[in-house]
């Protein structure tokens, strides 16, 4: 039995061109050409035999289903043809076939095959482009250009398309005047002879972008296709708690016809012999679609977002890419998905951050001298506050200060939550108790590479560094701890009800009143706490640990009392002098309790062993015009290294300067003379003995 009635139909999108008396022949504009598919859209479906209302009406006449495939439905022009073959016919096309698939009885649309091959089908873009394509020599709409030129059209809205089960329009507000054209120039406009019915005049207005959604119903998969045929480039902005596509890994294909100056062009040539541009970008709560442009989104699953922040962005026009970057860390923070990486860019940014609910996050900084985050002494700088943030949300690259915590945790309060803070300096903040750090309620953070220095614990004073209370047992590696004040006890650390610090490579140096202090045993204290410290340099030793009979100090090995010997810690340089005693005393590795805490290779410190504290001592030549610069050097050998000098046409008083001490001056003489006078002297224009050798 037969339920469906399939109808072929043959129906070009065709302009006709007309010639008058003197052979002058009509020709469509640029935006006319792009503007021809919307204006004749409604004869093709509705003066044909494809009116919807019409076929429906057969339906049920002959009581049978009935669907139609289109046959060489390609945009075509009789006479000259200025656009057909190009990049223009592509986009005319794709437009066309987008508006007749809005007939809901068109199953399949199908194109003769690419570059003449002898089959039919609905695209054979399985086909490899042959080499021996031919030369343009006024070729009709079957010839190899205009099929190429037409597939292409077709291949795209394949290939997005393939899989979907169901497809709606994408519509575009026009509030502010971007979205939709209007033809201004009509040339035949007015010429009786040339005046073409079936050219958009002057005035009409058409749409520059067209989109369709596609989704799987069984899968849930999303995709979409937007077309832009304006020429200039047109941004779309949708908001991102309500996303185009639900994908949080999207990426959108961009493709456009570049001219000879690297441009979006429509009167280029299409081959498919490189001759189309495909940029690849990734799709944020907005983008900017090219002109001339067709855009293929569809979802990544291995890539993950960097979101981008700058202070000079904007939350309210940017989408967080590189070019368009967010102005606040909140808002990056909001907007990144799991596994995504949220990058800051240097500058101050004055916020107090509430961590967001998703875990695994990666907040990155540009470096700790370049990117601050300061909390204005408004409130602490970073809350956590979700039991499922763990070591997988990082934090890294920022100096994180002037916070003023309202409850525990001036700089960063973490609650419930155990992200891993690295490469961050921590100062200057304060709160009732843990100036810098709190760890609350089965916290347990990962400290690494990290410097707290000038952090105050005010009201119930405890904890000028870290408070860790209530199991919350945070493992530091090369932290240094110093000059912070608690006003009552523990000026580096401070333990209650079970909570278990553990301390490897790391500094405490003169933190008020001292350096760790546990809690004593009462009512709100129940459990003892255990502090594990090793290869570490505490001052005071074991005295500078107040254990109140209520814990246990697991002293292990490494450790030591010694002053570490910054820079110059009264102007917050914690660098280590070349001759500290925490040079290469740190250990490379350790665990705990089937837990590494640390395991470096050589590559990953500089010397025999890793150094103590945050900051790793790399020496080397820091001058940059030296042969043997050392770009990670953070405190200068003496070494360096320069190449032999020479100074070519001198002129009286010139000088060269040879290195940071010595220079040349040439103080007479002119440069064809063979007898000149050179003078030395150092920077203080004080006369240097000089020693020629070789």
């Amino acid at each position: 039995l037969i339920d469906t009635i399939y109808l072929t139909w043959h129906e070009y999108l065709r302009y006709e061109l007309k010639d008058d008396n003197l052979g002058n022949q009509d020709t469509l504009t640029a935006e006319q050409v792009l503007a021809f598919p919307q204006f004749r859209y409604e004869d093709m479906i509705t003066a044909s035999g494809m009116n919807p209302e019409a076929i429906a009406t057969l339906e049920n006449e002959l009581g049978l289903k009935i669907k139609i495939w289109l046959t060489e439905s390609a945009f075509r022009e009789l006479g000259e043809k200025p656009w057909i073959y190009k990049w223009a016919q592509s986009l005319v096309n794709i437009q066309n076939y987008s508006l007749m698939l809005t007939n809901p009885y068109i199953e399949i649309i199908m194109l003769q095959a690419l570059h003449g091959y002898s089959s039919t089908s609905a695209i054979n873009h399985g086909h490899e482009f042959p080499d021996d394509f031919p030369a343009y020599l006024d070729q009709d709409s079957c010839s190899p250009y205009g099929r190429t030129a037409t597939a292409f059209s077709i291949y795209f809205w394949n290939y997005i398309s393939e899989g979907m089960t169901h497809m709606q329009e994408i519509k575009f507000e026009n509030t502010n005047g971007d979205h939709l054209g209007v033809i201004s120039v009509d040339p035949f406009d007015g010429d009786s002879e040339l005046d073409n019915p079936l050219s958009p005049e002057v005035g009409y207005e058409y749409a520059y972008l067209m989109g369709w959604k596609f989704n799987n119903t069984s899968n849930g998969e999303e995709r979409a296709i937007i077309i832009n045929i304006a020429d200039t480039p047109k941004t779309i902005q949708y908001d991102s708690n309500s996303p185009l596509i639900n994908n949080s890994n999207l990426r959108c294909i961009q493709i456009t016809s570049l001219n000879s100056s690297g441009e979006p062009s429509i009167d280029q040539y299409i081959t498919g012999d490189n001759d189309l541009s495909f940029d690849t970008t990734n799709v944020f709560s907005g983008m900017v679609i090219p002109p001339y442009s067709v855009n293929l989104f569809e979802p990544y699953a291995g890539y993950s977002y960097p979101w981008y922040v700058s202070t000079d962005g904007s939350d309210e026009t940017g989408n967080g890419s590189v070019t368009s970057p967010f102005a606040t860390i909140q808002k990056g923070l909001d907007s990144a998905s799991e596994g995504e990486t949220v990058s800051v860019l240097n500058g101050t940014y004055y916020e107090n951050i509430t961590w967001p609910s998703t875990n695994g996050i990666k907040l990155i900084g540009s470096g700790q001298d370049n990117c601050i985050i300061d909390g204005n002494q408004i409130e602490r700088v970073i809350l956590f506050d979700s039991g499922n943030i763990d070591s997988t949300t990082i934090v890294s690259g920022f100096t994180i200060q002037n916070g003023l915590g309202s409850t525990a945790g001036g700089g960063i309060r973490c609650k419930s939550s155990s992200p891993s803070l690295v490469n961050i300096t921590i100062k200057n903040n304060s709160a009732p108790a843990g100036g810098g750090i709190c760890c609350i309620t089965d916290s347990n953070p990962r400290i690494t590479n990290v410097l707290i220095t000038g952090n105050t614990a005010t009201s119930t004073g405890d904890g000028g560094g870290i408070k860790c209370k209530n199991n919350s047992s945070p493992t530091l590696t090369n932290v240094t701890i110093a000059d912070n004040l608690a006003t009552d006890v523990g000026g580096a650390i401070s333990c209650k009800n079970n909570s278990n610090p553990s301390l490897v490579n790391c500094i405490l140096w003169n933190n008020s009143p001292h350096e760790i202090y546990l809690y004593e045993y009462d009512a709100s204290n129940s459990l003892p706490d255990t502090v594990t410290i090793s290869y570490s340099d505490v001052l005071g030793n074991e005295a500078g640990i107040i254990l109140n009979n209520n814990g246990v100090i697991n002293w292990l090995a490494g450790n030591i009392d010694s002053d570490p010997l910054f820079v110059d810690s009264g102007n917050g340089d914690y660098v280590l002098q070349q001759i500290s005693p925490c040079i290469d005393a740190g250990t490379n590795y350790f665990a705990l309790d089937g837990d590494t805490l640390i395991n470096l290779s050589s590559d990953e410190f500089s010397g025999e062993a890793p150094d103590m504290g945050a900051f790793e001592k790399i020496f080397g030549c820091m001058d940059v015009n030296a042969t043997n610069y050392n770009s990670e050097a953070i405190v200068d050998d003496g070494n360096c290294e320069y190449p032999p000098f020479v100074f070519t046409s001198p002129i009286e008083g010139e000088s060269w300067c040879i290195d940071s001490t010595y220079a040349i001056k040439w103080t007479g003489g002119n440069v064809n003379d063979t007898i000149g006078r050179l003078h030395f002297s150092d920077v203080n224009a004080n006369q240097v003995e000089l020693t020629i050798a070789n």
